[in-house]
């Protein structure tokens, strides 16, 4: 069996009052910096290596990111 990768987005349009997660409101290009530091964060690791069989977006609202960046994320 293949492990899972984690991937934390901790971005949100608003913070809920109930919500445990590591989130932050940021602007379209503190999200667009934070994918590159990422991509950049995932190299070093050689994730392609690891053969991961599912990718999980969690944390704040993933969905927050440009489809691209997520595209690239994958």
């Amino acid at each position: 069996m293949r492990p899972g990768l984690y991937l934390h987005v901790p971005f949100c349009r608003s913070i809920c009052p109930y919500c445990d997660f590591a989130v932050t409101t940021a602007r379209p290009e503190v999200r667009g910096r934070f994918v590159r530091t990422l991509l950049a964060e995932m190299r070093l690791w050689d994730l392609p290596a690891w053969g991961f069989d599912t990718v999980y977006f969690g944390g704040g609202t993933p969905s927050s990111l440009e489809p691209d960046d997520l595209a690239l994320l994958v």
